[in-house]
């Protein structure tokens, strides 16, 4: 499980850059709209098992201009960063517990706004 979440993280982080040039082409009507494949056309297995988290934030960077939510994804992409970049195979949980802080602020300012 954890692994699986690990996966997830870094397949997320992966996408980061996304997230930074979402507000960018809010404002733009020449951006084509977005297109992802379907969950099932994912490799079998952790890819696979990554699919809806991935999609989902895909369309959640790819056009969102509100700033809560941006800021809030913004933390959470911050926190899988940290993540990323540890020395060597040190774990170190403060940093799951800051992913999971940041991943929580965002699932509730999104449930707020519901």
């Amino acid at each position: 499980m954890k692994a699986r979440a690990f996966a997830v993280s870094l397949t997320i982080a992966a996408l980061a850059p996304a997230s930074l040039l979402a507000g960018c082409g809010a404002d733009n009507p020449a951006r084509p709209k977005l297109t992802l494949p379907a969950a099932d056309s994912f490799r079998a297995g952790a890819c696979r098992d990554a699919a809806d988290p991935i999609l989902a934030l895909g369309r959640l960077t790819y056009d969102r201009a509100d700033a809560t939510v941006q800021e809030r994804m913004n933390d959470v992409l911050a926190a899988i960063g940290f993540v990323r970049i540890r020395t060597g195979k040190t774990y170190d949980p403060r940093l799951m517990t800051d992913l999971e802080t940041a991943r929580a602020a965002l699932q509730t300012e999104c449930v707020r706004q519901a």
